[in-house]
């Protein structure tokens, strides 16, 4: 058994996870485009 106070915290962790969630995927996925984008021409060539 979890006592409360870990309890709690464990759910403001949690909640803040899934709120700053939808940004850090955000940035990720902008990255991945960057990336892909900067190796398109490598890709385009016959993905060397």
């Amino acid at each position: 058994m979890i006592p409360d106070d870990l309890q709690r915290e464990a759910d403001l962790w949690s909640r803040a996870e899934t709120e700053g969630h939808g940004q850090a995927a955000a940035m990720v996925k902008d990255l991945c485009i960057q990336i892909m984008m900067a190796r398109g021409g490598m890709i385009d060539e016959g993905g060397h």
